[in-house]
């Protein structure tokens, strides 16, 4: 009985001891933590950075953004721009980064953390390197932390202890994810007409007008039917938020021998935008150029000057009926303002002008930032440029 007794006392002491430790090992990481930065340094130079590197499992390298004289680039992707934004938000949180506690220094121990070395095909992490400051940075970012309060597990490359530190900066191992994505982001409601070409026949959609909310589908062959008013909608939203899933250098990805849509956006206001899409591989590919129609732009600009002085002199005309009916109750009642009459008004050649630079401006730096590359793009922008007549009409009859 005695020795029963001495057993349940050790049993209850170990219970209690295993509970203490437990709770130790739930508390947030912060709490063990200390203010020594990850990455010395990061905070006070993050305009001197001037490369970051970064490797992937077996040394395979993902993406090399290097900062020039033009701004931030992806070797990888043939030097095509790099997201500012997030690499400055990357930096941003490595440089806020500081050690929470000491993890393993056993390299057996490493996977577990994912920080073992990249050259392994099957780590887990990231080799990051940082290239600008007074000493430069290798830094392996492994997994997050597991139990639930916010860190990261890191190891310097140099050293062999692994650290927990405070922060989430998880590495983006897809090249392009690290780049300026956006291609184009022109509203249907801007978009005229729409018309695709390709292997000897035409689709051609339009709106009378930017009030109009669905495109007709036109040249619609006798006999035969649009499948619905809406049909033709799609059409004209492919320049709405357009962005790449992947990039080539333009000299080095053309259609070849594939079958290609050449689709030509007309704009209300004049701007007119060109495209050749293709596919090979299962991948769907496009580029794309924009120029001026000053014909059109010109004729869109008397109507829209039209409408501005028409606006004034409406204004202009109440203003003085006001004055008019004031003056008639009270001569000594003060009088409004008359409206400032607008340039279209005052200079319409000036304002011609100012308007027609404005479009070719907008196409210049269309060209300038598309001109050099293919874009792979998703399937549901592919989706409505390869579209042909047929795709608009219901089945002849008898079908």
């Amino acid at each position: 009985m005695h020795n029963k007794f001495i057993r349940i006392a050790i049993a209850a002491v170990v219970a209690l001891l295993l509970a203490v430790w437990a709770g130790t090992a739930r508390e947030p990481a912060e709490t063990l933590g200390s203010d020594e930065p990850l990455v010395p340094g990061l905070a006070d130079g993050l305009n001197d950075v001037r490369s970051l590197k970064i490797t992937g499992p077996g040394n395979l390298p993902i993406a090399t953004l290097n900062r020039g004289e033009s701004g931030w680039t992806v070797v990888e992707k043939s030097g095509h721009p790099a997201d500012v934004a997030k690499i400055r938000e990357f930096l941003l949180k490595l440089s806020e980064a500081t050690v929470i506690e000491a993890k393993t220094a056993d390299p057996n121990n490493y996977a577990k953390l994912g920080v073992e070395e990249v050259s392994a095909v099957e780590a887990k992490g990231a080799l990051v390197e940082i290239d600008g400051l007074k000493a430069p940075v290798r830094l392996i970012v492994g997994n997050a932390n597991a139990r639930g309060a916010e860190g990261t597990y890191v190891r310097r490359a140099d050293e062999a202890q692994s650290l927990l530190a405070k922060g989430s900066f998880a590495v983006d191992k897809v090249a392009a994810n690290w780049l300026v994505r956006d291609i184009a982001d022109i509203a249907s409601t801007r978009v005229r007409e729409v018309t695709i070409e390709s292997q000897g026949k035409t689709l051609r959609v339009a709106k009378g007008g930017p009030e109009d909310s669905n495109y007709a589908v036109l040249d619609v062959p006798r006999g035969r039917e649009v499948a619905s008013e809406f049909v033709a909608n799609g059409l004209g939203s492919v320049l709405s938020g357009l962005r790449f899933d992947d990039v080539l250098p333009r000299a080095a990805a053309e259609p070849g021998a594939a079958r290609t849509w050449n689709s030509t956006y007309r704009m209300s206001d004049g701007l007119v935008v060109e495209a050749t899409a293709w596919e090979v591989d299962g991948k769907d590919h496009a580029h794309f150029s924009a120029r001026v129609d000053e014909a059109a732009a010109t004729a869109a600009i008397d109507a829209a000057q039209a409408a501005e002085v028409a606006r004034h002199e409406s204004a202009k005309a109440e203003v003085e009926a006001a004055n008019k009916a004031a003056l008639e109750n009270d001569p000594k009642a003060e009088q409004v303002a008359l409206p400032e009459p607008p340039l279209a008004l005052s200079d319409p050649a000036s304002d011609r002008e100012q308007r027609l630079a404005a479009l070719r401006k907008e196409a210049d730096d269309f060209n300038a930032r598309t001109g050099n590359w293919t874009y792979v793009i998703p399937a549901f922008k592919f989706a409505n440029m390869n579209k042909t007549l047929d795709d608009m009409l219901k089945p002849p009859a008898g079908r």
